[in-house]
């Protein structure tokens, strides 16, 4: 008996020794197809309606597209494969007539393989798509790189309105409601009304290394060093075919080919060659018409800003000089120049700084900074990475040894993606109580409020409504109020069913029973123990006390600053003393303006410096210096205080008092 109890447990632990094993080694088949004989659009279902992308636009595929086969449907006699496929900034899935796809061929991932991504540290979820694309490609070779927090990641790339945006053409749903993106019920243009802050759910989607690990646009992780043994110049060459670098220039007297030019830059600062070719016609387009190019110096030559170093400002007209400008610092007067100089800078500012990918150069987690990103366009990875691809292929080398560094998050959601189901705007259009004004005014990142009703009064009306069609409010209307104090809570809930809430204290109040902190809730202000914030930037003292002193009946104001001297005079700063007297009370606030950390009531660059000097260790800073640098209001100061502090001062972010 004893010896069969023994038996029986030894058999259990080795079935489930098997079943384990069996579950991290499975293979798996699957059919890759790569030639359509003709033009055809992804249908949401047989022979039903197309899919359309994210700007409007039906997908569909031709030629030499990739697309992964998931099952067969027959309809209507009519044979039907489901795909999946990416389709330039993103990857969808539905159903093309099987007999316009040739070419196909089935594939069976390595056990043993799925094994070593494991152990090198991959996650479950990037392992069969990297599988299959070892499959395909045995020589490339994967590594990871990280892990790096995907919750902080998010909130340094989303810290600063304008560091991720999407174009003006793209769905409405995908553009940011967030501070200083959504401005009184309008999103606020970028670049000539061209473009728009990107959505959180955007942010997201495009940053997921996950969405990514497909045959082209696994190339954004690519690392970019020079590789002599596939970046020939015939290879570089058909990557230029029908550009306007196909051919050559004048230099030194003599003509001299693009082909050779990328190859020599691409040599001598080790960068792809490839990568560089790309970046020139993500920048100049493939008709070279962005205007920074043969740009007249003034000079009597011309000048030539290939990569685009520099071109920043608000316009056309700004966008050139600035091109122009630094340029000219850089002698750049011809396209050699331009391209071998571009490649260095490119090296010294990027590649050898740990942005050595596509990814890293547009999404710079690798550092934890999450500026000193080379483009805003939230979408430009996976275009980049089509193209090079697209260059591998070309110069058939795509079986080469490749390496690529791909990024793996801690905290990853189970999925992201741009379906309305994952859409997580829980934002307000509007907010109002009747015959009660809300302090501060209603904006849709401010999310409390008071105001302020006599104190005979039984209930207020609440009315809302929000920016997303998708999203739900709670039930409003007439609300009974309770005692002093009511708070009144108005919750909003996207559609993937995040909520955000929205607190109103109604406070019931009379002349004869204020106290210092009433007339301070009456007059919009926050107040957090002997600090006092809500303040609008650069507004005046003599403003400030004749607001406090209007509040209520026989309410004595007095003004001082840091130092003890009573004022009236200038704009109310950081440091200055509040003392408020009402029914024989008095109490004396310290007041805080978010941003203006020196206490000059401006923003400048003295104060996103003493942030970043702060979370360095170089500068210290305590009480309400400490609180205005905390614009985030985490009582913490990182970068993301640093990145808000100065988009503000460049006009590209509105701080919330």
């Amino acid at each position: 008996m004893k010896y069969k109890k023994y038996f029986m447990m030894l058999l259990v632990i080795l079935l489930l020794s098997f079943f384990k094993l069996e579950n991290v080694s499975a293979s798996t088949k699957f059919t890759i197809c790569r030639n359509l004989t003709e033009l055809s659009y992804l249908r949401s279902t047989p022979g039903g309606d197309y899919v359309r992308d994210v700007d409007g636009a039906p997908v569909s595929f031709s030629g030499t597209d990739y697309l992964e086969i998931l099952g067969t449907v027959n309809q209507g006699g009519t044979q039907y494969y489901k795909v999946f496929a990416n389709y330039y900034s993103s990857n969808y899935t539905g159903y093309i007539n099987s007999a316009w796809i040739k070419g196909c061929q089935e594939y069976t991932t390595d056990d043993n393989y799925g094994n070593t991504l494991r152990n090198a540290g991959f996650p479950e979820s990037y392992i069969l798509p990297l599988q299959k694309l070892h499959a395909i490609h045995p020589n490339w070779e994967f590594k990871v790189s990280g892990p790096i927090d995907w919750n902080s990641s998010i909130e340094g790339e989303m810290a600063q309105v304008d560091r991720n945006l999407i174009q003006s053409s793209a769905d409405i749903k995908l553009r940011s409601t967030e501070n200083g993106a959504y401005v009184n019920g309008q999103y606020k243009p970028f670049d000539n009304g061209n473009w728009y802050a990107a959505s959180r759910q955007t942010v997201s989607f495009y940053m997921d290394p996950r969405n990514w690990l497909t045959e082209k646009t696994v190339f954004m992780f690519e690392q970019l060093s020079f590789d002599q043994n596939t970046q020939s110049a015939n290879a570089v060459q058909s990557m230029l075919n029908g550009t306007f670098m196909s051919g050559s220039y004048s230099y030194n007297g003599s003509n001299k080919s693009y082909s050779d030019t990328f190859v020599q830059a691409g040599k001598e600062a080790n960068v792809s060659a490839f990568h560089l070719v790309s970046r020139v016609i993500q920048e100049q387009g493939v008709k070279g018409q962005s205007g920074t190019i043969n740009m007249d110096g003034g000079d009597g030559q011309r000048y030539f800003n290939f990569f685009n170093f520099g071109a920043g400002g608000s316009g056309n007209g700004a966008i050139i000089a600035n091109a122009l400008n630094y340029a000219k610092r850089n002698g750049w007067n011809n396209p050699y120049s331009s391209i071998v100089g571009g490649a260095a800078k490119l090296a010294s500012e990027y590649i050898n700084s740990n942005q050595d990918t596509i990814y890293y150069q547009k999404f710079n987690t690798i550092n934890g900074v999450f500026y000193h990103q080379y483009q805003q366009n939230v979408r430009v990875a996976p275009g980049e990475a089509r193209k090079n691809h697209a260059a591998y292929a070309d110069g058939s080398i795509l079986d080469s040894k490749l390496y690529f560094k791909i990024p793996v998050y801690k905290n990853l959601p189970a999925a992201t993606s741009l379906s309305i189901n994952n859409n997580g705007d829980n934002t307000l259009k509007s907010l109002s109580v009747e015959g009660c004004n809300l302090n501060p005014s209603f904006n849709s990142s401010t999310t409390s409020y008071i105001c302020t009703v006599p104190e005979n009064a039984n209930s207020v009306k609440v009315s809302a409504q929000t920016v997303s069609e998708f999203a739900n409010i709670n039930e409003l209307g007439n609300k009974k109020l309770d005692g002093k104090e009511t708070n009144i809570d108005v919750i909003v809930t996207a559609a993937n069913g995040n909520q955000k809430k929205y607190t109103i204290k109604v406070i019931k109040v009379g002349s004869n029973n204020a106290t210092p902190s009433d007339v301070i809730s009456k007059a919009g202000l926050n107040i957090d123990g002997e600090y006092v914030s809500g303040i609008r930037m650069s507004s005046s003292r003599q403003e400030l006390i004749s607001n406090l002193r209007n509040t209520y009946n026989l309410t004595n104001i007095k003004y001082t600053l840091s130092n003890g001297t009573e004022t009236s005079d200038g704009i109310v700063s950081t440091g200055d003393r509040i003392t408020i007297s009402v029914n024989n009370t008095s109490k004396t606030y310290k007041i805080v303006i978010k941003g203006d950390v020196n206490g000059d009531g401006k923003v400048t660059a003295i104060d996103y410096s003493r942030i970043k000097g702060y979370f360095l260790g170089k500068y210290s800073l305590s009480n309400e210096y400490f609180k205005a640098a905390d614009v985030s209001k985490d009582n913490k100061i990182t970068a993301i205080d640093y990145s808000r502090v100065k988009g503000y001062f460049l006009g590209k972010y509105n701080i919330e008092q």
